[in-house]
């Protein structure tokens, strides 16, 4: 009975890190989903601005203002550049996060399993224990019967 307790045990613990494990799929999916979108919206409006910017400079004033032009599209590249960067750090953070947490759970659900296996083999050597001691008196009796049997027989 307590290998069947035991593989239940096991077998709820299983189940518990599968869906553990398909939560943080799913949290980690849907974060690089956000993340990527994000990114998306960004490069777009960058490519948006450096459009707007090139059409209205070289329409205006090509030749005075390309110094300027250029100096702006390395401003909006390298503050796009900083934001996406900044978002891939989140990223990068919210992942690390997420481990640590799966890490603490399983780390507490393994704590939790070697607790319950404890458990188990103590509550299995009593129960072997009472066993033996239920054997020892049946051998007792078992002899005690046999000498009343050749008691008998001799008699």
């Amino acid at each position: 009975q307590w290998q069947r307790e035991k593989e239940k045990m096991v077998a709820e613990f299983d189940q518990k890190i599968h869906s553990i494990e398909a939560e943080k799929e799913r949290l980690l999916e849907e974060s690089h989903l956000q993340l990527k979108t994000k990114i998306l919206e960004l490069n777009q409006k960058f490519e948006s601005t450096v459009r707007r910017v090139q059409t209205s400079d070289i329409e205006t004033v090509k030749q005075e203002m390309a110094g300027e032009h250029i100096r702006q599209i390395a401003e909006l590249q390298q503050r796009f550049q900083q934001e996406i960067e900044t978002v891939r750090t989140e990223e990068r953070r919210l992942g690390k996060v997420e481990e640590e947490k799966t890490r603490s759970i399983y780390a507490e659900r393994e704590r939790q399993t070697a607790e319950d296996l404890m458990q188990l083999e103590k509550m299995h050597a009593k129960r072997v224990s009472q066993l033996e001691q239920q054997i020892a008196v049946l051998k007792k009796k078992v002899e005690s019967l046999e000498i009343e049997l050749r008691q008998a027989v001799l008699t």
